[in-house]
Order: structure tokens, then C-alpha cells, then sequence
């Protein structure tokens, strides 16, 4: 039987009001949160769960409030001897952006996710797009119309 071993490795954190994480529990103070990836050592493939953020806050304060060192994502594969292009499978428990912000890293990597999960983001990113969208091109408009009335000023004031 093969054997395996699930390292954690943390590679970021998170800050939130307590209560949201407890039930309700102690709202006003702030709380925060190691987010791990875990390299699963065994067997013929290279295995991470998570690949985490691409710009963890590193602090003393954020090693101290989770008992534990935060790594950058290099920093935390290469513990095991790894670099990115070494990795054959990424499996995503999520795709929340603190889960998978390093997955372009992994170019040899096949990535598995749950089929809800990209349901879920194809239905909720394709209006996000559309707003922003909206958003710029009202701004842009400000910018012209702001632009042509300088001009327009400009030549009636002469």
C-alpha cells in the first residue's frame, strides 16, 4: 500500500472580524486566519492543495497571531524541494483568490477543481466583467466630454 504524507505550509492570511468566523461569537475583534496549501508527498506525481496568495503579508505580528511561519509561494514549495514547474497536479478546494493566486506559476500542472466551483464562477464573473465594463466606459466618457470642454473654454476664451 503506498504511502503518503500531507505537508501544510502556510502561504497567506486573512483578518477578519471574529464573529463571522464564530457564529457571532466575540464581533469587534479581529481575527486572523493562516491559509495553507499542502504539498502531498508520495506517489509517482507531485501533488499541492491550494496554491495560496501571490503577495502574502509576511509580518511579525501575522506569524505571531497564527504560531507559525508565512511563506510566498516559492518559499514554501521549495521547503520540500520543489519549484513551481515541478508540480503535476494542483487540486483547488476553492476558487476564492487567497486559494489559487499562484496557479500560472505551475505550468506544468494539471489542474483539478470542482465542476460546481466553475459553474459558479462562469455565473457570477461574466456580470462583474459587464459592470466593469459599464464603469470604464462612463468614466472614459467623463474624461472626453472633461477634455472637450477644456478645449471648447479655450477657444471661447481665446
Amino acid at each position: 500500500m503506498q504511502q503518503y504524507n500531507i505537508h501544510p505550509i502556510v502561504m497567506g492570511t486573512k483578518v477578519f472580524d471574529k464573529g463571522m468566523m464564530t457564529y457571532q461569537y466575540d464581533y469587534g475583534k479581529p481575527y486572523t486566519i493562516p491559509i495553507y496549501s499542502c504539498y502531498i508527498e508520495g506517489g509517482d506525481k507531485k501533488i499541492l492543495v491550494d496554491t495560496g496568495e501571490k503577495s502574502p503579508i509576511c509580518s511579525v505580528e501575522r506569524e505571531k497571531s497564527t504560531n507559525g511561519k508565512i511563506y510566498t509561494f516559492k518559499e514554501g514549495i521549495k521547503r520540500w524541494g520543489l519549484y513551481p514547474q515541478d508540480l503535476d497536479i494542483i487540486i483547488h478546494t476553492h476558487l476564492h483568490n487567497d486559494h489559487c493566486e499562484n496557479d500560472y506559476k505551475c505550468v506544468n500542472a494539471t489542474i483539478y477543481v470542482h465542476q460546481k466551483e466553475l459553474d459558479h464562477i462562469h455565473i457570477t464573473l461574466i456580470p462583474w466583467i459587464f459592470a466593469t465594463l459599464r464603469i470604464i466606459l462612463r468614466m472614459s466618457r467623463q474624461i472626453i466630454s472633461s477634455v472637450l470642454l477644456i478645449k471648447i473654454q479655450r477657444l471661447c476664451l481665446g
